[in-house]
């Protein structure tokens, strides 16, 4: 039967002599697995020596199976046929032994009367330790290969002694339970079926033998490909040239998505610890869990496998583990179709490392570095926001889940090493996502994307990753071996370098794996200090060095402040070390820390370096940085287990905010006496012009301001405008004049208040009884900008700062509503500020329009906000057009937004066909049933609806199956409505509405303008130019006013843009409903290329928009100066004279009315 089911194959049956109870042979299993291998190659001999290979086992021939690829795998000579081995499929194979094993053995027994060995069943007593090492080799091997593995098992008894010696008995039941027949998270099957009939069908129709051929047509289906990729596996990419090779209009996406490259960053972690010990970490491969893990199927008996949690103690391998996985994996995927890995390694020592943002960002770009096409998830943002867009969590975690859903690129593997080493907080926020996204979904595989996490087991983490597959790396019995292996190699270093005897060697080894308690760090620690110890000391002194990382952290700290004659100053290194925004130089340090400033240069370096070099083996110098050694020397120092010192992470905080301060004071003083500019030029000045503000906030209650800092903390300071200057020229825009409260506001500093406003002294001076302060008076202050700080506070939600304005303004004074719409739109903790403001200020707060349109736009907390404010002032929330508008606009958040609004307040909108229209457009099939439940009776639906639904990008198709169903009787699908469909792209639509209507108006050119329209948005010139040859019209628009330049100009597609710029018929100055340009978008994202075609064809940079905004001003607003002067050097009066009547002055009004042309509703995903 099976010829039938895969005819282009040759089936081969290989028998061995295995039986058991009567006249069995005296032969092991592995042996039969030899000359399985054996036989395999010399039939194979020839020009069929390259096919891939299946293999099928049932019961012990599953396990021959095993040892014959595992023996494959290991001998150069037989190396060929494992690479080639495309798939297992095993029935019933007792892969973790046999509960039948005592009766099969007692059977044995009998048959050694006739003179029958026993040794195939010896060893299949349940979880055997020798058939377990081989599950475990076979597991690394097959997921080192990827060798694709499905396991069938019984669901019936076997009645066995009957069957083996015609006598009844207690003999029943079944031979190789599921758990043994199966390996953890891979394809499982039953069959109906005792153990012996597994292998046995009745005919083709048989349901088992469906089952079992099922499996094989797959993987011989997929065969070709798997061996092609396994010989010719694809370069492991760790740069984004190959994606800007596919991709050339994604340069400036790129750049602005890169914060740290997670390559890089493991090279480094791996010459900070070294290379692992030989032979260690490989056996994780072969573990349950990582099985688990890397299968991930749906009929996996594991709670949840997407997730997999490596946890363990300081010090125990897991960042040496992450690296380990991190290259083997990468390895195998080059080799593997449709698997690829991201990783990315948390260091608290960096602020691009410590964030949750910095983690999705990082493995976003590197699924984007291998797979270009998944650039297209990040692009509408992007086009919409440009670099702010990787700004919010929400927003970069929406598109990294996007980009993960490609089934196209395959499944996505993503490793996150020392996830403890991010900030409290921004653990929490990744953790309460990943449990959010993950926990709801239990049948495995679904989100194609997997996540391992290694993290110490902290008790906030336990709580998030408890309920996902997890273990302690500790509990491994291979770690125990790994640490062994690794005190062999020190052992064998040492014995090189310090001449040690046998003898003093074999001790050495002894008092290490006697102290080492699983630690490796410490283990390595031991033996660097050995290293200055002579032979004849080394045992002596091993056995005074005390056990575990703190107490080892605390010999060493001692042995420091001995060594130096002021402890001080080790104890002030060592706190600046600890909070360090990013690693220092000595130069730097020495500054930081106010270390022997009176000296020469030279003499000050060299000096520091000693100090640093007494504190040995608690902080290192890497690169020419100063950092801890491990994040363990952290907690060592904050938490005060040492007996000589302990470090306030905040009081150390205020230290390195005062000394920036101070050397920004002194930096400037210098320059402005001199008459010069200010510049970065002291050792400090880099440092502090960056992080001060940071190290202030973190100071938090702690933060002082020194005696001669006054001026600079000043309501007005020009001292403080020096630095905000260079603050700002290192791509940090900040507006200009900001008072005090405008810094507190800023950077989250509430001390700064209470300073200023206390009358001639400073904080430091004051009584503690003393509790006169100046009045607050919010518009007395305003910025550049003309923004008060409490309209910065509130947008920036900061809310100690909120309360100490709040408490410090006069009661009677009026918040203005610029305030309250920065509350309603903060994205972080919008609901927080505005309950604060409602509690605090709520007779003197009125809800307008604005500000309800601020939280329908919110991205974020636009949901939670407006849900406030209806529950305290409802009365006053009226649902207008903009309002609608707001929401349309917010494709986060919108739609949730829209159906809380029509659900509390739907009785009360008074409907527009404008409002009709916007939901028609922009919103799902949902939102509008919710509309037409609550105020059906007063909503017609005009032509122009159904043409918004028709331009629906997103929900177009079941808005208008949702209208046709309930309203079909009072539609008019017009010849328009074809039109819009075609000119946005909507093929769908236009299918859909063929159907309906049994035709579609001059069909051939609705569906190449279609065309048209998706080859501009795809930038395929190629269709382009065959559609301009076939008379298409270039210049038509669409609902919201866009043209194909238009799209394509926004999407960065400049081969596209050259195809059409020159066309006497294309309008290069066209304008969309809200009134840009086709350069507007280009110059807002820094497309050069884009830009200079359309400049060089006549574009017009100064037209304005509905908001005011030009090319120019869109420009330098995201911080591309090079393309705004580029714009302002091209004057209107040096255009040729034939281009000005290709200018367009401005939309109809017709089109205007509908104003939606964010490129995210013109250029849809």
């Amino acid at each position: 039967m099976l010829p039938t089911v895969v005819p282009r194959s040759r089936i081969l049956l290989y028998s061995y002599d295995s039986r058991w109870h009567a006249d069995a042979p005296k032969i092991r299993l592995s042996l039969c697995g030899e000359e399985l291998i054996r036989s395999i190659r010399d039939f194979r001999d020839g020009t069929t020596a390259s096919r891939p290979v299946v293999f099928v086992g049932h019961s012990l021939g599953g396990n021959v199976i095993q040892h014959a690829l595992l023996y494959a795998n290991s001998d150069d000579a037989f190396r060929h046929i494992a690479t080639l081995t495309v798939g297992v499929v095993f029935l019933g194979s007792p892969l973790r032994g046999s509960e039948f094993q005592s009766l099969a053995k007692i059977v044995a027994w009998f048959s050694r009367f006739t003179g029958s060995p026993d040794g195939i069943v010896r060893n299949l007593a349940y979880d055997d330790e020798n058939l377990m090492d081989t599950l475990h080799q076979f597991c690394r091997m097959r997921n080192t290969l990827s060798i694709a593995t499905s396991c069938f098992f019984e669901i019936y008894d076997t009645d066995y002694l009957k069957k083996m010696l015609r006598m009844g008995g207690p003999g029943r039941g079944r031979v190789v339970d599921e758990a043994s027949a199966c390996i953890p998270g891979l394809q499982r099957i039953p069959l109906a079926a005792n153990h012996s009939e597994l292998n046995k069908y009745s005919g083709p129709d048989d349901r088992s033998f469906q089952s079992v051929t099922a499996e094989l047509r797959r993987l011989c289906a997929d065969a070709p490909a798997v061996v092609q990729r396994r010989t010719k596996p694809k370069p492991i990419v760790t740069d984004r040239d190959h994606a800007l090779k596919e991709k050339p209009e994604a340069r400036e996406c790129l750049r602005d998505l890169f914060l740290t490259d997670p390559y890089e960053d493991m090279m480094a972690l791996k010459r900070k610890k070294g290379e692992r010990a030989k032979g260690t970490c490989a056996w994780i491969l072969g573990t349950d869990e990582l099985t688990a893990w890397l299968a991930n199927t749906p009929e996996s008996t594991l709670a949840s496998t997407d997730v997999l949690w490596l946890h363990g103690n300081p010090g125990t391998g897991k960042s040496t583990m992450s690296m380990f996985l991190a290259e083997a994996l990468s390895g195998t995927f080059s080799r593997t179709p449709n698997k690829t890995l991201a990783y990315f390694f948390c260091d608290s020592g960096y602020d691009t490392r410590r964030t949750a943002t910095a983690v999705v960002r990082g493995l976003l770009l590197q699924l984007v570095q291998q797979h270009p096409r998944l650039i297209e998830y990040i692009l509408p943002k992007y086009e919409e926001r440009g670099a702010r867009a990787f700004g919010s969590f929400d927003g970069v975690w929406a598109m990294f889940m996007k980009a993960c859903a490609d089934t196209a690129t395959g499944r996505k593997y993503c490793l996150v090493d020392a996830l403890d080493e991010c900030t409290q907080d921004e653990q929490v926020i990744l953790l309460k996502q990943i449990k959010e996204t993950f926990g709801r979904d239990r049948s495995g595989g679904k989100l194609n994307v997997s996540l391992l996490i290694t993290s110490r087991p902290y008790l906030e983490i336990r709580e998030h990753l408890q309920a996902f597959l997890n273990k302690n790396l500790a509990s491994f019995e291979e770690s125990g071996r790994d640490i062994s292996r690794f005190i062999n190699e020190k052992v064998a270093d040492l014995k090189e370098m310090k001449h040690y005897t046998a003898t003093v060697a074999a001790n050495v080894a002894r008092v290490l794996r006697e102290k080492a308690g699983g630690i490796f760090l410490w283990v390595g620690l031991a033996c660097q200090e050995l290293e200055k110890v002579a032979s004849r000391n080394a045992v002596t002194r091993l056995e005074k060095i005390p056990e575990g990382l703190q107490w080892l952290y605390q010999e060493l700290l001692d042995t420091a402040l001995q060594q130096d004659e002021d402890p001080e100053t080790i104890k002030r290194l060592l706190g600046i070390v600890m909070v360090a925004r990013r690693p220092m130089s000595t130069r730097e340090l020495a500054s930081a820390c106010d270390l022997y400033q009176n000296e020469g240069e030279e003499e000050r370096i060299q000096f520091t370096a000693e100090v640093i070099a007494a504190c040995r083996l608690i902080i290192v110098v890497r690169d020419e940085k100063v950092l801890l050694l491990h994040q363990s020397v952290r907690d060592f120092l904050v938490t005060g287990a040492g007996r000589n010192i302990s470090i306030s992470e905040l009081k150390a905080h205020n230290a390195l905010a005062s000394r920036c301060v101070g050397s920004l004071i002194a930096e400037s003083m210098h320059h402005l006496k001199g008459g010069g500019e200010v510049k970065d030029g002291s050792d400090l000045a880099s440092y502090a012009t960056e992080f001060w503000p940071e190290h202030a906030h973190m100071a938090k209650g702690e933060f002082r301001i020194d005696d001669g800092q006054a001026q600079f903390f000043a309501i007005v300071s020009g001292e403080r405008e020096s630095w905000l200057k260079c603050y700002s020229q290192r791509n940090h825009w900040a507006p200009f004049r900001l008072s005090v409260f405008h810094v507190a506001a800023l950077w989250g500093i509430p001390s700064l208040i209470d300073h200023a406003l206390l009358p001639g002294k400073g904080l430091a001076e004051a009584s503690a009884h003393e509790t006169s302060f100046i009045p607050y008076v919010d518009s007395a202050y305003r910025d550049s900008k003309q923004t008060t700080p409490l309209e910065v506070c509130s947008r920036k939600g900061y809310v100690e700062v909120l309360k100490a304005m709040l408490d410090r303004a006069d009661t009677g004074t009026s918040v203005d509503v610029a305030i309250v719409k920065a509350a309603a739109g903060n994205t972080w903790k919008g609901e927080q500020v505005m309950k604060l403001l409602l509690d605090r200020r709520g007779d003197q707060i009125t809800i307008t329009e604005e500000v309800v349109k601020a939280a329908a736009g919110n991205e974020e907390a636009g949901e939670q906000v407006m849900k406030l404010l209806l529950d305290r002032r409802g009365d006053q929330i009226i649902i207008t057009e903009g309002v609608v508008k707001a929401a349309a606009g917010n494709k986060e958040a919108g739609e949730q937004v829209m159906k809380l609004l029509l659900d509390r307040k739907g009785d009360q909108i008074n409907i527009a066909e404008e409002m009709v229209h916007t939901i028609a457009s922009s919103f799902s099939d949902e939102t509008m049933a919710l509309l037409l439940d609550r105020r059906g009776d007063q909503i017609t639906i005009t032509e122009e609806v159904v043409k918004a639904a028709a331009g629906n990008f997103w929900k177009g198709e079941q808005v208008m199956k949702l209208l046709l169903d309930r309203r079909g009787d009072q539609m008019i699908i017009s010849e328009e409505v074809f039109v819009t469909a075609a000119t946005c792209g909507q093929d769908r639509i236009l299918d859909f509405l063929s159907r309906k209507t049994g035709h579609i108006p001059f069909e051939d050119e609705c569906r190449c303008i279609a065309q048209f329209y998706d080859a501009a948005k795809a930038g395929d010139v190629q269709v382009i130019e065959r559609l301009l040859r076939e008379s298409v019209k270039p210049d038509t628009k669409n609902i919201r006013g866009v043209t194909p330049l238009w799209i394509a100009a926004s999407f960065g597609h400049n081969t596209v843009v050259e195809a059409l710029v020159h066309r006497p018929d294309v309008d290069v100055n066209s304008r969309s409903v809200s009134g840009r340009s086709p350069l507007f978008w280009p110059a807002s994202q820094g497309d050069e290329s884009v830009v200079t075609t359309l400049i060089g064809a006549g574009a017009d940079p100064a037209i304005e928009d509905c908001d005011g905004n030009t090319a120019i001003t869109a420009a330098r607003r995201n911080g591309h100066n090079g393309i705004a002067k580029m714009l302002e050097r091209s004057s209107p009066c040096r255009w040729p004279r034939e281009t000005a009547r290709r200018r367009t002055d401005s939309a109809s009004p017709k089109q205007r009315k509908f104003n939606a042309d964010e490129p995210i509703l013109a250029v849809p995903v």
